[in-house]
């Protein structure tokens, strides 16, 4: 089968704003901290592994 010739286009990958506990500790500490702070400030929020993955509220 021949290669297509037109280059996909693909949607801009947006900001990631909910994390999972478990990616919090695969990251840099500068990171862990930079995200940390924006959950703390309600601009990110986190998964609840706890209770069928809903979103919480801190």
């Amino acid at each position: 089968m021949p290669r297509r010739k037109e280059h996909e286009e693909y949607a801009p990958v947006g900001e990631k704003d909910v994390w999972h506990p478990y990616e919090l500790q695969s990251i840099s500490l500068r990171k862990f901290i930079t995200i940390v702070n924006k959950i703390l400030r309600r601009d990110y929020t986190m998964i609840d592994t706890s209770h069928c993955a809903r979103t919480i509220e801190i």
